[in-house]
């Protein structure tokens, strides 16, 4: 009976994976439905696109692969790995996709958010091949659905309106994916002894959180670029908040110097907040694509705060 019961466990859990990342594609197909039938058509498509019944079962096939591939190395090594960080960041992309694309028709920004999903994607099946081989090989079928689609985007997006975009897009990527190396030697060893308040999110909340909120906030100071060049007040406001949200992690993570990152933290805060306030005369669309990122810096700032408080020197001490 136990080990019926097991079996079942194991079933029902392989399932959850492989439904969980059809649930954003699903989100996805309702804002694409609509627009397929009016927009999409009356866009110039390479002649390798495909028609579009075969999206539906393809995307379904692929999402339960890649589902698939992310419980087999679950089970080998749980969620706080390289590789379902990379997983979860491609994900969100991959979710973000739909709404960039046929929602708000922001062809430029969804080939950059493609370009960005596969090579996620390859890193991702490169960490997976490595736990294990079919699970890195379940993540293939996926590669070569995305790269014509790259293609695709690329083609339907003028070259002169988005490369612009995407050195503002990128731009803040940089610091956070040196930061992202700093962090990660400490996750498993400092971060996991240090005393956290309880709403602090799992490790594998922040490396899709980041990857979302770097490209929202690079292409807010694009539209703000746009229309005022880089010399004004709202763009060294955000060139200097960024300065210190890329001094954050090194502070933090690198040297553990807990009472400087809470400074830092402030400092952003305060920063983005006046950076957000000025962007909002120039345009309503930035000012909103800073609010995401206000918010998560509130919470970054009270788990900063509450480290700081509620752990000895001893604890914080550099190993």
């Amino acid at each position: 009976m136990d080990t019926v019961l097991a079996s079942m466990l194991t079933v029902l859990q392989a399932a959850a994976f492989i439904i969980f990342p059809n649930v954003g594609g699903a989100v996805g197909s309702i804002v694409t439905g609509k627009e397929l039938k009016d927009w999409y058509l009356k866009l110039n498509k390479p002649p390798w696109t495909p028609p579009n019944w075969v999206f539906p079962p393809m995307w379904i096939f692929l999402y339960s692969c890649i589902g698939f591939a992310s419980w087999i190395v679950f089970l080998h090594v749980g969620f706080q790995n390289v590789g379902m960080y990379l997983y979860a960041a491609q994900l969100a992309l991959n979710w973000a996709w739909s709404p960039l694309f046929f929602g708000a028709h922001w062809v430029a920004l969804a080939a950059l958010d493609m370009m960005a999903m596969i090579g996620l994607s390859i890193a991702c099946g490169i960490e997976f091949y490595q736990v294990n081989p079919v699970a890195g090989a379940l993540i293939v079928p996926y590669l070569l659905w995305l790269t014509p689609g790259c293609a695709m985007s690329h083609l339907l997006a003028n070259a002169s309106a988005y490369l612009k975009p995407a050195a503002f897009v990128i731009a803040p990527h940089l610091g956070g994916a040196f930061g992202a190396i700093v962090t990660r030697n400490e996750i498993p060893v400092w971060y996991r002894r240090i005393n956290k308040p309880p709403w602090t999110p799992p490790n594998w909340v922040f490396g899709p959180m980041w990857s979302f909120l770097y490209t929202s906030i690079g292409y807010s100071s694009w539209l703000i670029y746009k229309e005022l060049g880089l010399q004004n007040k709202p763009m060294y406001l955000f060139g200097a908040q960024l300065a210190l949200n890329w001094a954050w992690s090194p502070l933090f993570f690198g040297a553990h110097r807990v009472g400087l990152s809470v400074i830092d933290m402030v400092g952003m805060l305060g920063l983005a907040a006046l950076c957000a306030k000025e962007f909002r005369p120039v345009s309503q669309t930035a000012f909103r694509l800073m609010l995401p990122y206000l918010g998560w810096l509130s919470l970054a700032l009270s788990i900063n705060v509450y480290v700081w408080l509620n752990n000895d020197s001893k604890t914080l001490r550099v190993d």
